[in-house]
């Protein structure tokens, strides 16, 4: 121990002390956590990898792009010039055939699309034909419906006319001839132009012999003169009457007919011959002759006002004429044969 102490106040006595040590108690500071301060110094480290592998990154991309460009001037500088000749001439002669091949292409399609271009014009040209020819057809039917309305209405109209007229024939045989004509009278009266109303009116006046008959055939001829069939019933009628001037009368003006028809003419002469009026007779004759020119029985009435104005020769003639008729009764070929036996010496 009196070493130990002997060495210490040796020191102490060699080194001066510059400030009394003080002893007494310290305030205890505040200092940061174990944990907290873990947290900050690995953030720190994150922080510094990550700033290290961007600088390598853009590093590495600087250096590969200019070992990239070091490596083409490398293969430039070493690339022999017959080598680029060989190339170059190889590329030429590809060219050089592909030339050809490449004006076909073109050509062909030229030729497409001029063959398109004709065929949308043609199915242009075709379309404006078709709208063209169907404008035409709405315009003409467009101009027809109103007269085919016109006919449908007509059309219905006769129908139903018609069908009246058929119930009334109906009617007859159960309620007789008087109730028929009193239908029918009505049925004229509203419909003047109703012709096959006025023709039954007018037959079943006939065959009842109804007193009013005389004025139906007048008053149909009147309202309808250009209907033949009302011509020749008046005249029958007034011949059966023994009025032959009055059956004349309705037979003497053709001109408002649509056609003069043989036996028009055939009545006509037939009241004349009654009337000795046979030089007209022989006219209308001749008339019926120039349309039916092979009818025996016309012959026969020709034959019979030629002989009754002493034309003997041409009598027997048309005697003779009338026996080439097939058609003839065997009353007419008797009739004739004795004519004609008369005049043979």
């Amino acid at each position: 121990m009196s070493v130990v102490n002997e060495m210490l106040r040796e020191l102490q006595d060699s080194q001066p002390v510059k400030q009394q040590l003080n002893f007494q108690p310290v305030a205890k500071k505040f200092s940061l956590s174990p944990i907290v301060t873990g947290l900050f110094i690995g953030v720190g480290i994150l922080i510094l990898a990550w700033y290290f592998f961007s600088m390598d990154g853009t590093a590495s991309n600087k250096l590969d792009g200019n070992q990239a460009k070091q490596l083409v001037a490398h293969e430039q500088s070493n690339t022999k010039p017959g080598v680029n000749k060989i190339k170059s001439e190889n590329t030429a002669e590809k060219q050089s055939a592909l030339k050809p091949i490449v004006k076909e292409i073109v050509s062909k399609s030229k030729k497409t699309i001029v063959a398109s271009k004709e065929k949308a014009t043609g199915q242009l040209e075709e379309n404006k034909k078709v709208s063209f020819s169907k404008r035409q057809i709405l315009k003409e039917e467009s101009k027809k419906a109103p007269l085919i309305q016109s006919e449908i209405k007509t059309k219905s109209l006769a129908t139903q006319l018609n069908e009246k007229l058929r119930s009334i024939q109906s009617e007859k045989k159960l309620f007789g001839a008087e109730h028929a004509i009193t239908k029918l009278k009505v049925l004229v009266q509203q419909n003047p132009r109703f012709d096959p109303a006025r023709l039954q009116l007018i037959k079943t006046a006939w065959e009842s012999k109804h007193p009013e008959l005389s004025s139906f055939l007048q008053r149909a001829v009147k309202e309808s003169p250009s209907q033949p069939a009302f011509r020749i019933a008046a005249a029958r009628y007034f011949v059966e009457q023994n009025d032959l001037a009055t059956a004349e009368s309705f037979l003497l003006d053709l001109s408002q007919l649509n056609e003069v028809q043989p036996s028009l003419l055939q009545t006509r002469a037939i009241i004349r011959q009654k009337q000795s009026r046979h030089q007209l007779a022989i006219q209308d004759y001749g008339r019926i002759l120039g349309i039916s020119p092979n009818r025996g029985d016309i012959y026969i009435a020709l034959g019979i006002s030629l002989e009754a104005l002493g034309q003997i020769n041409q009598a027997k003639l048309s005697f003779q004429n009338a026996l080439k008729d097939n058609r003839l009764s065997s009353q007419q070929v008797e009739f004739v044969r004795q004519k004609l036996s008369i005049h043979q010496g």
